[in-house]
């Protein structure tokens, strides 16, 4: 049983490369990536904080119905999170994928959805460096959310307009 979370990042910056260094920089250093159709997938790490990464090349549309302004957002590259729910422990798989996707963020500059199951949103990174939030999820209360999105202006996607 799996659990999906997915950061939805505009342009093609986001290289396979690009994300090893990240990877790497916090102790987790590639050297089996699966090639895909149109992407990789990193499943090396499955054993160890029961998470297995994708990197894939898109040309979608996000759909998130309650949030209009979000609703033609077109995507490039799409980092997935899948976590094992039987996993023993959440609170490191949640960290190492807050930490991966704020990594990335804080290098790329881009904008970026980031979204559970692909239907549910959790923000929106703005490349002008605003980060807004859908606060019905909760993830503004999020102790790493919270001390990895400093830095960043954090806003309530609800009330404020989201331009990209």
């Amino acid at each position: 049983m799996a659990i999906e979370y997915n950061l939805l990042i505009q342009g093609e910056e986001l290289t396979n490369k690009v994300l090893f260094e990240i990877m790497h920089q916090i102790g987790l250093d590639v050297d089996a990536p699966v090639d895909l159709k149109r992407g990789i997938e990193i499943n090396q790490f499955f054993d160890k904080i029961g998470i297995v990464f994708y990197l894939t090349n898109s040309n979608k549309t996000f759909n998130e119905s309650g949030f209009k302004t979000l609703d033609i957002f077109k995507f490039d590259k799409c980092l997935g999170f899948r976590f094992d729910k039987l996993f023993e422990d959440y609170d490191l798989q949640w960290k190492t994928m807050m930490i991966i996707i704020f990594s990335v963020m804080n290098r790329l500059k881009t904008n970026a959805i980031f979204a559970y199951e692909f239907d549910t949103l959790y923000s929106f990174f703005s490349k002008s460096g605003e980060l807004f939030v859908n606060t019905q999820t909760e993830i503004d209360k999020d102790p790493d959310f919270l001390q990895l999105s400093a830095g960043w202006i954090v806003k309530d996607i609800e009330k404020n307009t989201v331009e990209f």
